[in-house]
């Protein structure tokens, strides 16, 4: 897929579009230039949607889905995020680990070039993403040199309820009516409402940006589950992949994510069988005609244990997954 140029000076775009898997989100941010992979953590049938908003140097993006969604991987360098959760479903999301607070602003960390959180089911993110060197244009507004300082050491910021609900306004996606400005205002408003909030004077507060090497067994598990989707590994071999120990990598995958690493991996593999069933063209691709011709293709020997785990994830039977792609 071809990344789009979000900074291009282009007429105001907005696009939307549905997804019914954790891969078909890690195809789109993938076009926005964001190197993240998805995953799809709790189950049941996934329903989720995108809406993107593209003009001049600001981009908007929402997204919403019924279920849980980890995401790691590297960010796009050119830009700044600034992501926050709409709704209360807020009991999953953890950023770097940590749960978040109410009213609180993530993702503008310079100095982090990697992206590591997960959703609640309900959970609908706004995101602006905005050109970096835009955002360092905004330190001659600022002499006191505080608000560069907030990005290059922090990647949260919890800040006063009145700020946070004029920025979350400022990050929804609306189409514009006859004669408005749109989202040159937008930029504008927000960047203003941006200065202020992580201004000396205001009563902001900013939380370290996280170590990397914290979360660097968790992020490499979900790495070389990636990498190794089409083998169904032991934890023993898994162990001696990532140089770990089986009680280090089990401890600290239930720690992040509630689940054992090996399940995170079936997960993986699964989440790749459904990506493939729900397009007749990538079936066709890989030279496969049958369910089960990919199933073994990701490393599932015993059709009935595929079968039933297929279930339990997304709520249907491989069938009709591949029955729907067919219509």
């Amino acid at each position: 897929m071809r990344p789009l140029h979000l900074a291009e000076s282009q007429p105001e775009l907005i696009t939307g579009r549905r997804f019914k898997s954790a891969l078909e989100l890690t195809g789109f941010w993938r076009s926005l230039g964001f190197d993240l992979n998805c995953v799809q953590m709790t189950p049941g049938e996934l329903e989720g949607s995108v809406l993107v908003e593209r003009a001049s140097c600001l981009t908007l993006v929402s997204i919403k889905c019924n279920q849980s969604l980890l995401v790691q991987g590297q960010r796009n360098p050119r830009f700044v995020a600034f992501c926050l959760e709409n709704t209360a479903q807020t009991e999953m999301h953890r950023v770097w680990g940590d749960p978040i607070p109410p009213n609180s602003l993530h993702g503008f960390c310079t100095g982090l070039t990697e992206a590591f959180f997960q959703t609640t089911p309900g959970s609908h993110l706004s995101i602006g993403l905005i050109p970096i060197e835009r955002i360092k244009s905004l330190v001659e507004l600022d002499p006191s040199g505080s608000f560069m300082e907030a990005f290059e050491t922090s990647n949260t910021a919890v800040l006063p309820a009145a700020d946070f609900q004029r920025i979350r306004a400022l990050l929804q996606i609306t189409q514009p009516k006859p004669n408005q400005t749109g989202n040159q205002l937008t930029l504008d408003l927000l960047e203003a409402q941006l200065l202020e909030s992580f201004s000396d004077q205001h009563d902001a507060h900013l939380g370290l940006a996280p170590s990397p090497h914290r979360h660097a067994l968790i992020r490499e598990l979900v790495r070389f589950a990636f990498e190794n989707s089409t083998s169904s590994l032991t934890l023993n071999q898994v162990c001696r992949s990532i140089f770990t120990s089986s009680t280090t990598i089990t401890v600290s995958c239930r720690e992040v994510f509630g689940v054992g690493p090996m399940n995170l991996l079936k997960w993986v593999r699964l989440q790749q069988v459904q990506y493939v069933l729900q397009s007749r063209v990538r079936m066709e691709s890989m030279g496969y005609t049958s369910i089960q011709d990919v199933a073994v293709h990701y490393g599932f020997r015993s059709r009935n244990h595929f079968a039933r785990d297929y279930r339990q994830l997304f709520g249907e039977a491989p069938k009709k997954t591949l029955l729907r792609a067919a219509a």
